[in-house]
């Protein structure tokens, strides 16, 4: 369970939900991110959500850039 506060002060909390999603990559790729978990010491699914997430930031600070 996580718990986030709002800008008030208040609290939330939101759970953790967990989905699946079967992922077919080319094997070079699939060991470029096995080679870049061990590296950084996370799980593969870690290391995925984690190269994910960096992009979508940075696409995100990117378009509000723009404005």
């Amino acid at each position: 369970m996580w718990i986030y506060y709002d800008s008030l002060g208040g609290c939330m909390i939101k759970k953790k939900i967990k989905s699946s999603y079967p992922l077919r990559m080319p094997t070079e790729l699939r060991a470029w991110f096995e080679k870049e978990a061990v590296t950084n010491r996370r799980s593969l699914n870690s290391e995925l959500v984690h190269v994910l997430e960096k992009e979508m930031k940075g696409v995100f600070y990117k378009d509000v850039s723009k404005e």
